[in-house]
């Protein structure tokens, strides 16, 4: 998620950029909210369940809505107020390059127990499933990076779609 403060908003309001911070913080959460069946129970209990809140903000739209102050007349303040909200790249300094050409990447980490032949199956039948939504002439191929200690289940290094 992108925020893009306007410092002569933040001024108006008598704002920081600490203050969106912290509302940022406080409203983008996952906590526990207690258990069904916990102790003390009655004899004969036999469910107990943890009650998870998941207030994980997953739109842009969501992030604008976050309250960053409450006026004296009942109004708020919001992050929309002070700043735009947008779903963004988390580096912009970076360039991926295929044979000198420019190509769109996508990182894959296999997921701690599964099994590598599985994953490699499940990410080529993706992109072939994808690939009715490239546009002519695109070519896509996958191309098998290890990191760290992984080893990817293929022999040269590369996969055409």
């Amino acid at each position: 998620m992108r925020i893009w403060l306007n410092p002569d908003k933040l001024v108006d309001y008598r704002m920081t950029v600490q203050d969106v911070i912290t509302a940022l913080k406080e409203y983008n959460v996952e906590v526990s909210a207690g258990q069904f069946g916990g102790a003390p129970a009655v004899k004969g209990q036999r469910l107990n369940a943890s009650l998870i809140v998941h207030s994980l903000l997953k739109t842009s739209e969501e992030f604008a809505e976050i309250p960053l102050r409450s006026n004296p007349d009942g109004s708020f303040v919001l992050v929309k107020d002070v700043a735009s909200t947008e779903l963004g790249t988390e580096f912009y300094d970076r360039q991926n390059l295929y044979n000198g050409k420019p190509t769109a990447t996508l990182a894959i980490r296999q997921a701690a127990g599964a099994n590598a032949l599985n994953t490699a199956d499940n990410i080529r039948a993706k992109m072939k499933e994808m690939s009715e939504f490239f546009p002519p002439g695109l070519k896509s191929f996958i191309r098998w990076i290890p990191l760290r200690s992984s080893r990817w289940p293929s022999t040269s290094g590369e996969d055409p779609i």
